[in-house]
């Protein structure tokens, strides 16, 4: 029985109440876990770990060898993120702070190395020209060209979240947090990509990119966002570096394909990858 949760994400909280708690494990971290409940994914880990609209916190992750779970949800109000909004203005101001706020952040990792003008890392080989033809597709408004290049980058790199999808993950959050009209290229492109994602990469990716299209995203990356909004640096240099401690490099990645969806989509200058 897993026990003590101190937070829930609103699609956990769901799926766990249309399962009666039960979830069956179908992917085990070293101290965490992705689930099933109700045909919906989630994932459990322990308190202080990045909060998301699938994320189950608790004092008692089970050890492996696990299967099947029994997950009592407790009193726990259930976190949903509001959609990001904010002006193209803001998105420019907010990405020139951010450039400078980097520079306290230590060496980038991830595909943030591979988009920075002058590296030269044998490891983003393949990625550093996909990223290039991302970018152009976004500068010039070419849908279907950044649905191509973006398919390519599908997959590539390690672990259950590849490099290469946090960056595009990255980029649809930005286009949600500008508030776009509604456009049938662009809407046709993105749901193409994410359709054809469970084929070219891992399921839980292919999931994960699905709910960044949709604009929802881990908190650092929605608090990021509102901070930006609210042109309040202080709260966007806290948000950054809890975005950036995610995982290995996938806080790195994201970012890196959020700067990039928030500067081509609102008109920035800056030229990342080119």
């Amino acid at each position: 029985m897993v026990t003590g949760v101190t937070a829930i994400g609103w699609r956990a909280h769901a799926a766990l109440t249309a399962s009666g708690g039960r979830a069956k494990v179908v992917a085990p971290l070293s101290s965490s876990l992705y689930a099933e409940a109700a045909g919906e994914l989630i994932w459990v880990g322990p308190p202080g770990a990045p909060l998301h609209p699938r994320s189950v916190l608790t004092v008692t992750v089970p050890p492996p060898p696990h299967r099947d779970l029994d997950v009592a949800v407790g009193p726990a109000t259930p976190w949903r993120p509001r959609p990001p909004r904010m002006p193209d203005g803001a998105a420019r101001d907010g990405v020139r702070s951010l450039r400078l706020a980097l520079a306290s952040l230590g060496p980038a990792r991830g595909l943030m190395r591979a988009s920075a003008a002058g590296t030269s890392d044998a490891a983003f080989a393949r990625a550093r020209p996909l990223i290039h033809e991302v970018r152009e597709a976004l500068s010039a408004d070419r849908a279907d060209d950044f649905a191509d290049a973006a398919r390519r980058l599908l997959g590539l790199g390690e672990g259950l979240t590849p490099s290469g999808d946090d960056f595009l993950g990255g980029v649809l959050f930005a286009r949600g947090s500008l508030g776009r009209a509604p456009d049938a290229a662009w809407e046709h492109a993105i749901e193409r990509l994410v359709g054809d994602a469970p084929a070219l990469t891992h399921p839980v990716s292919a999931c994960l990119l699905r709910d960044l299209a949709s604009g929802e995203g881990c908190a650092s990356l929605h608090d990021l966002a509102d901070a930006l909004a609210g042109d309040d640096a202080s709260a966007a240099g806290t948000a950054l570096r809890g975005l950036t401690a995610i995982g290995h490099s996938s806080g790195w990645d994201l970012l890196a394909g959020y700067l990039s969806g928030l500067e081509l989509w609102s008109g920035g200058a800056a030229a990342l990858g080119r």
